[in-house]
């Protein structure tokens, strides 16, 4: 997906016949190192077909972090926990060797036929990088990834996974 979300910056996804009860989100934060433990960063408003609007926030330090958290300089001035880690990858730059990470935020909700997505950038600074978002639906195991070309036009989530 590679969708990346910084102040005042929005995207909505439309989607018909998706019923789901729970947001997956894989993403990393960067510049972040100042952003204490639990601030909103971002707000994910699930638009349902009866009309109501269930919100979710992902949060700091709980949902997401920094991406170069074990980073030697990054971790003597972090000022958030590292949620759970979903990926990692070695990195090499001018302070040396370090594993760069992603990490997985479960937003769950009542399940509900949902119309649209909205995701809202709410933090003063700093940058978040969703690499992979989807639906999921615990009572059928089927999940909806998004994917690039749903972002930041609106369109339908054709992909249905099985998980």
């Amino acid at each position: 997906l590679d969708l990346s979300l910084a102040p005042a910056v929005h995207h909505e996804i439309q989607l018909e016949g998706v019923t789901a009860s729970e947001v997956v989100i894989v993403s990393a934060m960067s510049n972040s190192t100042h952003i204490p433990d639990g601030v909103t960063i971002a707000k994910v408003s699930i638009y349902s077909k009866d009309g109501k609007i269930i919100e979710r926030e992902l949060k700091i330090g709980r949902d997401t972090s920094e991406w170069a958290y074990d980073r030697s300089d990054v971790r003597k001035v972090i000022k958030h926990a590292r949620s759970l880690v979903v990926e990692s990858r070695l990195v090499s730059d001018e302070n040396g060797n370090f594993q760069g990470h992603r990490y997985l935020a479960k937003l769950p909700f009542e399940r509900t036929e949902i119309e649209k997505i909205r995701l809202d950038y709410v933090a003063q600074d700093a940058e978040i990088l969703i690499a992979r978002a989807s639906l999921y639906d615990s009572a059928t195991g089927l999940s909806y990834p998004f994917d690039s070309v749903q972002f930041p036009e609106i369109g339908r989530a054709s992909c249905r996974e099985r998980v």
